[in-house]
């Protein structure tokens, strides 16, 4: 999940992610804002907090969490990218 400075909603997914009754699943968050989301995150092991030092583009953050998924550490056999979109 791409986001910046969106500490509401870095709350509210972790929320609806916990919630789920599917249990191979992992939540990968990327965050380049000013606000970091870090402590947000639970203990955790399938929800992963990463925090990028530079300003990103949106797909800058997708690939940085599709990387994390498909090339490195993800676990279960699909992926969503889940935006995190200003209303």
């Amino acid at each position: 999940m791409p986001t910046a400075n969106r500490r509401r909603f870095v709350r509210q997914a972790i929320r609806y992610f916990l919630a789920q009754d599917y249990s191979n699943k992992e939540l990968i968050i990327v965050d380049d804002g000013e606000e970091a989301a870090g402590d947000l995150v639970p203990g955790d092991e399938r929800i992963r907090y990463i925090r990028l030092s530079d300003k990103a583009v949106l797909g800058e953050k997708r690939n940085r969490a599709a990387a994390e998924k498909y090339c490195k550490r993800g676990t279960g056999g699909y992926g969503c990218l889940v935006g995190n979109k200003r209303r």
